[in-house]
């Protein structure tokens, strides 16, 4: 995600009101600065019958021209 800010970029993962009225929850990127926080992307929700604990993170790794690049996902 590019971001004109100079905020810190990060994954999270918040509550918030669907449409319905019913408490959800979602994951996704986020920049924080001194005065905002924005979400850059949301992840989609997954559907699993896993019954492990599902978290976002954040890695490092090497994209194909070989430059170090940032991946998040949950």
């Amino acid at each position: 995600a590019a971001t004109s800010d100079n905020g810190t970029q990060f994954t999270s993962t918040w509550t918030t009101t669907d449409g319905n009225g019913k408490e959800i929850t979602q994951s996704g990127v986020v920049s924080e600065n001194d005065s905002a926080t924005t979400t850059l992307m949301t992840f989609p929700p997954e559907n699993t019958n896993e019954s492990g604990t599902q978290f976002t993170t954040s890695w490092t790794t090497t994209d194909g021209n070989g430059n170090e690049v940032t991946q998040s996902g949950i």
